[in-house]
């Protein structure tokens, strides 16, 4: 059984936890979150490049160690738990998981207004719009089977 890390970032000059995430692996997780993409215009990510530009990184603590199938609802508790915080994380809570399946290629056509709203709905959550895309048809084609 595979176990999931849920953990949280505490800003160092609050000395608070500022955001939640859940990784299979803290080593390598942690400094992901320290090289933050300029293209990542989310408040965690604005959040990061501002602690760093100030020579200061975000402390990381162990929140607790649950199985795989439970890593998402343990994320949304601790969340919940810390929402008075002001936390940095998107929302809605993204599914953890840990390994994809093969996947292919395809190619669609969306009308540009779904794609704008797409792209709204992407900045605001953190994610690329493809991966929302993805997100939703899988879903979808789940609620069938």
């Amino acid at each position: 059984m595979k176990n999931i890390y849920i953990y949280g970032l505490i800003d160092p000059t609050l000395n608070t936890i500022k955001y939640i995430g859940a990784t299979n692996d803290m080593n390598v997780r942690y400094p992901t979150h320290l090289n933050p993409s300029p293209q990542d215009k989310t408040k965690r990510a604005n959040w990061l490049r501002g602690l760093l530009s100030q020579d200061l990184k975000p402390y990381l603590t162990l929140l607790e160690t649950v199985p795989l199938e439970n890593a998402t609802k343990a994320e949304e508790k601790w969340i919940e738990y810390y929402k008075n915080n002001d936390l940095y994380n998107s929302f809605p809570c993204v599914p953890y998981v840990t390994k994809r399946g093969k996947t292919e290629q395809i190619s669609i056509r969306i009308e540009h207004p779904s794609i704008d709203k797409l792209r709204t709905i992407a900045e605001m959550t953190g994610l690329k719009y493809q991966t929302i895309i993805k997100k939703w048809i899988k879903e979808k084609i789940d609620e069938h089977f």
